[in-house]
């Protein structure tokens, strides 16, 4: 299953399960479904950067992490 922390809350998936918690700014949208589409979930964690934080698979978040320090090693210079 994929676990994602929104900032934001976002349909993702028809089959999604949304919990809620906190309020106002420190409010939480912590969304959960089931897919197969690794390069899907990557890019839309991606797009949306600091805002959205994928929690499991972890194999994906470190694949994701790893990424993420490269380009901003690439833009270092």
């Amino acid at each position: 299953a994929i676990d994602l922390t929104l900032a934001v809350g976002e349909l993702w998936h028809p089959d999604q399960q949304v919990t809620l918690t906190g309020q106002g700014t420190g409010m939480t949208v912590r969304v959960r479904f089931r897919t197969s589409s690794k390069i899907e979930v990557m890019r839309r964690v991606q797009a949306l950067g600091g805002k959205v934080r994928l929690i499991k698979p972890v194999a994906w978040r470190q694949e994701i992490a790893h990424s993420a320090r490269m380009l901003a090693k690439g833009h270092e210079r």
